[in-house]
């Protein structure tokens, strides 16, 4: 009887020191994504074009530029589009041309209903129509780091 009480217990100690080592290994190679590194240039760029899309927003107050995805468009085409008629004030800010449409946000909340995004890098913008003037935008932003939208856009 002694035998067969020792082998249970060599037994259980070699299942608990096995649990331990899987748990060990587990902890050193962990597969979880890891936060693309975000440096201080990119935050530089981030505030410099921000500061940029608020002062061209400004000048085009007042200047209907659609709703949803029609606003980048519109946008992108004032740019460098010299037949457009928002040329004359977007041409001072062609570059954020390098600006491209990301994914669209589809967020249900009242603040991001029929606005656009534009990504550049680790940089978006959601664009939005205000709702308190008219013919005026509101301006979002955010660095993206593993998802490819902000997070302010998906809580609801």
């Amino acid at each position: 009887m002694i035998f067969f009480y020792v082998g249970i217990g060599i037994a259980m100690m070699t299942s608990v020191l096995s649990i331990f080592e899987i748990s060990t290994t587990i902890n050193k190679n962990q597969y979880t994504i890891r936060n693309k590194s975000i440096n201080s240039n990119e935050i530089f760029f981030q505030k410099e074009n921000d500061k940029k899309f608020l002062q061209m927003l400004n000048d085009m107050k007042g200047i209907s530029l659609g709703s949803g995805q029609i606003i980048c468009q519109n946008l992108k085409n004032g740019f460098k589009d010299e037949l457009d008629d928002n040329y004359s004030i977007l041409s001072n800010y062609s570059i954020l041309d390098s600006y491209n449409s990301g994914i669209p946000s589809y967020s249900s909340h009242p603040r991001l209903i029929n606005g656009c995004d534009l990504v550049n890098g680790y940089h978006r913008v959601v664009i939005v129509p205000s709702s308190i003037e008219t013919n005026s935008y509101n301006l979002y932003s955010c660095i993206l780091k593993v998802e490819p939208k902000c997070t302010f856009e998906t809580v609801d």
